[in-house]
């Protein structure tokens, strides 16, 4: 959630390195970059095991081709920037 809100807030950066966004986290929550990236890797494999159909209802397409972190990061700041635009 915090790497998608950041991303949001500064898609900009998110979209000129993602290293940039799990940097930002890492300070935020006294942790390493590398700690977040993990943890992350780690959601998007149980939503891409467990929950598919959802992450493609909510981007609004389907692949075959697994998404990454960064992917998933970036649609979902898309899409709630895109929102925001829309009221």
């Amino acid at each position: 959630a915090d790497a998608v809100e950041f991303a949001t807030e500064n898609l900009e950066i998110a979209y000129q390195s993602i290293d940039t966004v799990y940097q930002h986290i890492a300070a935020l929550r006294a942790t390493t970059a590398f700690a977040v990236s993990r943890a992350i890797a780690r959601a998007v494999e149980d939503i891409w095991d467990c929950s598919r159909n959802k992450l493609f209802r909510v981007i609004g397409c389907e692949t075959t081709d697994k998404l990454s972190p960064s992917d998933i990061i970036l649609y979902c700041a898309n899409i709630i920037e895109k929102n925001k635009d829309a009221t």
